[in-house]
């Protein structure tokens, strides 16, 4: 992780950082860290990410369904970007599996993928990329 205390387990508040380096994960606003996941501790709980790819997958869960707003480039996520768990550019997460986020139809290209949780209580595995 780029930001935060590093291998600390437990609750911290995130600061977004100024510059994002590309394949660090960064988040900003209140989240528990935990050896297997990381769960957002408030609306508006960000996770920040600079990769090049087509494709980006997460693994997610909530108890509660949470909202996600997608942004690519600092801007709300395009039909060009849309992966096929995005419906207006928000993804609706509850169930505990992959999700769909990004599947660039322009190529594999480098952005800024920001996901933004509209409510505490989403849990977050891992991301994948192809």
């Amino acid at each position: 992780m780029g930001n935060g205390q590093s291998g600390a387990i437990g609750v911290q508040d995130f600061k977004e950082p100024g510059g994002i380096k590309t394949n660090i994960l960064y988040l900003a606003g209140g989240w528990d860290i935990q050896k297997e996941y990381a769960e957002s501790q408030a609306k508006g709980a960000k996770i920040i990410f600079r990769y090049q790819a087509q494709k980006v997958f997460m693994v997610a869960r909530a108890d509660q369904e949470v909202n996600l707003t997608i942004l690519i480039d600092g801007e709300p996520i395009s039909a060009v970007f849309a992966g096929s768990d995005l419906v207006d550019g928000q993804a609706k997460v509850k169930t505990d599996r992959l999700y769909r986020l990004v599947e660039d139809l322009a190529g594999h290209n480098e952005h800024t993928l920001e996901i933004i949780s509209a409510a505490p209580g989403l849990q977050i595995f891992t991301f994948t990329f192809g």
